[in-house]
């Protein structure tokens, strides 16, 4: 049995078809893990709230100097006291929220393909 020559036109389709599928598949993965990724932050919104309204309450305030007091055991976990610690996970989910809103607002080629 003789084997088919392919032209080149042929082998750069066959070629793309190839690349292509490999980008859905890869973009597959992508999509899956930022849909666990926002299922979790989803569900967990409330805890940044939570942590900002406590980072300017007098409560925080309080235990921080009761910490800088030498008042809790090292073995103590108080990472939350520590004077960035709490600030900087609070400045970078801002950072993260002002990304989402960047990406989502940009316009995709899709875009217009999905709007015709």
């Amino acid at each position: 049995m003789k084997k088919k020559t392919r032209s080149g036109e042929e082998r750069a389709q066959l070629c793309r078809i190839f690349h292509m599928e490999t980008q859905m598949v890869h973009a597959g993965y992508a999509l899956d893990i930022l849909k666990k990724a926002l299922d979790l932050y989803e569900a967990r919104a409330g805890i940044f709230e939570e942590l900002e309204r406590y980072l300017a309450s007098p409560e925080w305030r309080a235990d921080y100097e009761a910490e800088e007091s030498g008042a809790f055991s090292d073995a103590f976990p108080r990472g939350v006291l520590s004077e960035d610690g709490l600030y900087q996970l609070l400045q970078e989910h801002d950072e993260v929220r002002r990304r989402l809103v960047q990406i989502f607002a940009s316009p995709r080629p899709s875009d217009q393909i999905l709007a015709d």
